[in-house]
């Protein structure tokens, strides 16, 4: 009925076998109430949870309800810092609530490109930045992926 560009944004979900990613663009809090209420679970859970950036809109986000909503297993941020507090009070509150559950998060401000390879029953995690003589981190799954399908 109205336009409100941030509950309109583009969602896109990717699944390949047993591995799934999910794309929010900038989706607030009623954009994720929408998909809670119209979608089921297995429609947007993923293994991997690309999340909203926390810029413009930001106090309309509360960035811990769709982390526990989604159910992945790795969410990758793409937070280069906000001007005003609010952003990065709510990034260190999806942050530190990731470390808290054991999910492994990425921001790509701090580890560069996150490359995500697939054969649709496991994944591997690398990230474009390396430290001098040391590898790219990565995440290797080699177990059948179940969590956060």
């Amino acid at each position: 009925g109205r336009y409100i560009s941030n509950v309109n944004s583009v969602v896109l979900r990717v699944r390949f076998g047993d591995f799934s990613m999910l794309f929010t663009s900038l989706l607030d809090n009623d954009g994720f109430d929408n998909l809670a209420q119209n979608f089921h679970p297995r429609d947007y859970q993923s293994t991997v949870y690309l999340a909203p950036q926390f810029g413009k809109g930001g106090r309309f986000f509360d960035p811990i309800l769709p982390i526990q909503m989604i159910d992945p297993e790795v969410v990758v941020f793409q937070y280069t810092g906000g001007a005003f507090g609010r952003e990065d009070r709510q990034f260190q509150a999806a942050w530190e609530f990731c470390q808290a559950q054991g999910i492994p998060a990425y921001n790509t401000n701090e580890v560069g490109a996150v490359i995500i390879y697939s054969d649709g029953e496991t994944y591997r995690i690398e990230t474009g930045l390396e430290e001098a003589g040391e590898e790219a981190e990565s995440i290797v799954v080699s177990d059948e992926v179940d969590g956060g399908m």
